[in-house]
């Protein structure tokens, strides 16, 4: 795990992270990872969770001794479902035979995108572009310490 770019271990806000083995084909490998990144990305805009866990116990006795049983399952699910106005892939590695991508959102893209929506009102367009405007301005912020 040394040998991982830094942004993958601590990702810029608005941003996904993806990584596929290249087994290769170098495009399909890039596209996975890019794929994977904006999966990593809409899961941390909204994500539902179902989960369920059953316990089960049994213990009794016979003439030879005790008996106990435990049985233990978990099955969780989790499912995404957002569109990503403005997604792009910022940056690119190839390691020990990984690609790695770095999808973030453009709020600039993020605004033009809102800006054409017909079922906003003004006053939402408004307030989704400002919030859009300041996330930019984190991100450039956050992608200019990377750099450093």
């Amino acid at each position: 795990m040394q040998n991982v770019p830094e942004w993958v271990l601590s990702q810029p806000p608005l941003c996904g992270v993806g990584i596929q083995k290249v087994r290769g084909n170098l495009n399909f490998a890039k596209d996975a990872a890019q794929s994977s990144a904006r999966d990593d990305l809409a899961r941390q805009i909204e994500t539902r969770v179902k989960s369920m866990i059953k316990q089960y116990n049994q213990e009794g006795g016979t003439e030879d001794g005790d008996i106990s049983e435990e049985l233990s399952t978990k099955a969780s699910l989790s499912l995404a479902k957002q569109t990503l106005n403005g997604s792009v892939p910022k940056k690119a590695d190839v390691r020990d035979g990984q690609f790695y991508s770095l999808v973030c959102l453009e709020p600039g893209a993020l605004t033009d995108a809102i800006d054409k929506m017909k079922t906003l009102g003004e006053a939402q367009r408004k307030a989704l572009a400002k919030r859009a405007a300041v996330a930019h301005e984190e991100l450039k912020e956050a992608m200019e310490s990377y750099d450093k």
